[in-house]
């Protein structure tokens, strides 16, 4: 791993441990660091559980530690990785975004 994707990743922990992580910042709010990329749509956020949440953080941090050091963080979507997360770990159940569900009721 490269000196910066190292210094990348110890303050992503930094930010995960310390938590929440980028919670309540605005989609549009950046900071002009590299953990600008690891920012789940404030939406889908909110609908998910905390505990989820974390663990998923916790799991892409080892995944993250396994990529190339010429991998960029630009080519990531953290919100699709969550949702194929809790797909993976919810019996193929997750949260979607930018649908257009119609009620059955009305």
């Amino acid at each position: 791993m490269s000196n910066d994707m190292k210094l990348i990743m110890e303050n992503w922990r930094k930010s995960v441990k310390e938590g929440p992580f980028r919670r309540g910042q605005p989609d549009d709010s950046r900071t002009g660091t590299a953990l600008d990329f690891l920012d789940v749509d404030d939406d889908i956020s909110k609908i998910v559980d905390d505990p989820i949440e974390n663990s998923f953080l916790a799991a892409l941090g080892k995944t993250l530690d396994s990529l190339p050091d010429d991998r960029s963080l630009e080519d990531i979507n953290v919100t699709k990785e969550l949702q194929a997360y809790i797909a993976r770990n919810f019996n193929k159940k997750s949260v979607a975004s930018d649908v257009n569900v119609q009620s059955s009721i009305s």
